[in-house]
C-alpha cells in the first residue's frame, strides 16, 4: 500500500565482504559491506515514483562512509541530492510484478587517527551502525523531471 507517511528504520546488519584478517560476517577498519533495500510495488495499481533518503550525519563512527546507491536490476534510479534518490516505477511495470532492489555500499575507512572509537566500536559483541533511512512513495503521473545530482557544482 502507497502513502505519503515516512518510514524510517535504522540497519544492524550489513553484509560484510570476508577478509582474511576479519572473521566471516564481522567488520574491522578497512572492511566493505552492503545492505539492501527493496521495493516491491506488487500491491499497488498506479504508477509510483520513490525517494530514499540516508542519513549519513547520525553515523555512529566518522570512518564510515556510503561509496554507492544503485538500483542492481538497471531501473531508473537518479541521485538528486548529495543523500537523496528517486526511483520510477511504472504501472507496466507492476503489472508483470517487477520488484525493485536498490544496492547502498559502505566502507569502514582504515584511519589511523581513529584507531580508540574504531576499537570501542569493534570491540562490541555485534557491530551495530545505525544509518537511518527514510523512503517515502506517492503516485507519479509522469509530469515531474528530475536533475542528476553533480557534486562538482555544489
Amino acid at each position: 500500500t502507497l502513502s505519503e507517511d515516512n518510514k524510517t528504520f535504522s540497519l544492524g546488519s550489513i553484509l560484510w565482504d570476508s577478509k582474511n584478517h576479519v572473521k566471516e560476517g564481522k567488520a574491522a577498519p578497512g572492511s566493505v559491506g552492503r545492505f539492501y533495500i527493496e521495493i516491491d510495488p506488487t500491491t499497488t495499481e498506479v504508477s509510483f515514483l520513490y525517494e530514499i533518503t540516508l542519513d549519513t550525519s547520525s553515523l555512529n563512527n566518522s570512518e564510515f562512509e556510503i561509496s554507492s546507491v544503485r538500483e542492481v536490476n538497471g531501473k531508473q534510479f537518479i541521485r538528486i541530492s548529495e543523500n537523496t534518490y528517486v526511483g520510477i516505477v511504472p504501472l507496466s511495470e507492476i503489472k508483470t510484478n517487477t520488484k525493485y532492489k536498490v544496492e547502498v555500499d559502505i566502507i569502514w575507512n582504515n584511519n589511523e587517527d581513529n584507531n580508540e572509537a574504531d576499537y570501542e566500536l569493534g570491540s562490541k559483541a555485534d557491530l551495530e551502525i545505525d544509518i537511518p533511512v527514510s523512503v517515502t512513495a506517492r503516485q507519479y503521473d509522469g509530469s515531474e523531471t528530475f536533475t542528476e545530482y553533480d557534486e562538482d557544482s555544489v
